[in-house]
């Protein structure tokens, strides 16, 4: 029970993976097509649309969707798109080489993401020329082990013109030259044995040796790559929907919610939860639970924007710094991934969410509640101050304006519009009551103080 409900948590992790899914089939039916253009539609006379086809097969990509991306590639059909296929090249972490092939249709859209993903997981892009050397394109074919041996392999591949058989542990790994893989997979085929992919692909010259931690980030930057430059972020990104993760900082009790929405878009929840930490635990373990999850969050969610509750002083000291070390650490882990990130202070959310700057717990997870169209109130009240925070930051980045002028906005948008009109009068009445005060009550130069 992380959230509000058994169900909903439930709902929105299969959601997550429905996502990714989505995005692996967009990728298969993407390279289908670009087969397609380039060989023709025919699998027969055309292996890399043959190897593309078989791949999206074993995936589970549904044979109708596969059918319509061949006639869209092939030209047989309308809709296809021009994709064009760009090379990059930059460092992950502990200056690990990385060679990164694009398939897009916007080359400034692809540039940004790729820099992005380099920049959020610890990589920087590098200039052309300065680790593609350290790569040669290989043609790379992969076997299931099975109760195969890797004297069956080689001797089936042998005469096609593969150059080594490397065992990988569940697979061989059949190495030849880029041309020749064609060759290597119907000797497979010829031999009854079955193969799992069969392709191009750049192969590095030297490997760097990595500890338990710098693999999980080179792991972490290779998802990036594959995952985050997919339609769903490519959509995000250009401005139709944006992702926000808000964090209500606590030391025993820290928020997490995501929500998104943008111009004439209703705001969806994404996931919420709460970190706990036990009270008894010394301050580094706390803090380490605590950056772990926000982390956590950060990778799986991709959020556009990380919104945290300014921190606000109170009698409390104790209490005060514990709320600022949560929302520090939170603040550092959207900076490592290069996470823009944007403080509120409570009245503002609550304005934002409830029209009025004053309003109680109660009425902001009422009204959390009402905008996300929830089941029930989020709990613990740290869930609900966490998408708050993410709800307010959403309106207040502009998507209240275009909801306005669509003739689409709720009943609290429109509340904090006006919120925030009699504020900003409010604010103009006070200076210049002050100013006028100041110079009434202006003392005469050398007089006393």
């Amino acid at each position: 029970m992380s959230g509000h409900s058994k169900w909903a948590t439930t709902k929105h992790k299969k959601a997550v993976i429905d996502a990714k899914r989505g995005k692996m089939f967009a990728k298969l039916i993407k390279n289908i097509e670009v087969a397609a253009r380039t060989g023709g539609g025919d699998p027969a006379g055309n292996p890399t649309l043959y190897d593309a086809v078989q791949k999206a097969k074993k995936s589970s990509v549904p044979n109708d969707n596969i059918d319509r991306a061949v006639k869209r590639g092939s030209g047989a059909e309308a809709g296809g798109a021009e994709y064009a296929t760009i090379m990059y090249e930059g460092y992950g972490p502990n200056g690990v080489a990385v060679l990164i092939e694009c398939l897009t249709d916007n080359r400034n859209r692809a540039a940004a993401e790729v820099r992005t993903a380099l920049t959020r997981n610890g990589g920087t892009l590098a200039d052309p020329g300065s680790v593609s050397y350290l790569f040669t394109r290989k043609g790379v074919v992969l076997v299931p082990k099975g109760e195969l041996t890797e004297d069956d392999v080689l001797i089936a591949v042998l005469d096609a013109g593969a150059e080594e058989v490397n065992d990988l542990g569940e697979e061989f790994e059949v190495l030849s030259e880029a041309g020749d893989f064609v060759a290597v997979r119907t000797a497979l085929q010829e031999a009854g044995i079955d193969y799992d992919s069969a392709e191009a692909q750049f192969v590095p010259s030297t490997q760097v040796p990595l500890d338990e931690d710098g693999a999980r980030k080179i792991f972490r930057l290779i998802e990036a790559g594959q995952v985050g430059a997919g339609p769903d972020r490519a959509a995000r990104t250009g401005g139709t929907r944006v992702r926000v993760l808000g964090v209500d900082p606590g030391l025993t009790r820290c928020g997490l919610g995501a929500v998104q929405g943008g111009r004439g878009r209703r705001v969806e929840l994404v996931e919420v939860g709460v970190v706990r930490t036990p009270a008894g635990a010394d301050l580094p373990e706390r803090l380490l639970g605590i950056a772990a999850a926000v982390e956590d969050w950060l990778d799986r969610l991709e959020p556009d924007v990380l919104a945290v509750e300014r921190v606000f002083s109170q009698h409390n000291v104790r209490t005060v710094m514990g709320t600022a070390q949560a929302a520090g650490v939170a603040v550092l882990a959207a900076a490592r991934r290069g996470v823009p990130v944007a403080l509120h202070t409570p009245s503002e959310v609550k304005a934002a969410v409830t029209g009025s700057g004053r309003a109680g717990k109660d009425q902001v997870a009422t009204m959390v509640t009402r905008i996300l169209q929830l089941p029930e109130r989020p709990r613990p009240a740290d869930a609900a101050d966490a998408l708050a925070l993410a709800i307010c930051h959403l309106w207040r980045d502009g998507t209240v304006a275009g909801t306005l002028t669509s003739g689409g906005a709720t009943a609290a948008q429109r509340a904090w519009v006006e919120a925030a009109a009699r504020a900003r009068r409010a604010g103009r009445e006070v200076a210049a009551e002050r100013a006028v005060r100041g110079a009434s009550g202006r003392r005469p130069r050398g007089g006393a103080r």
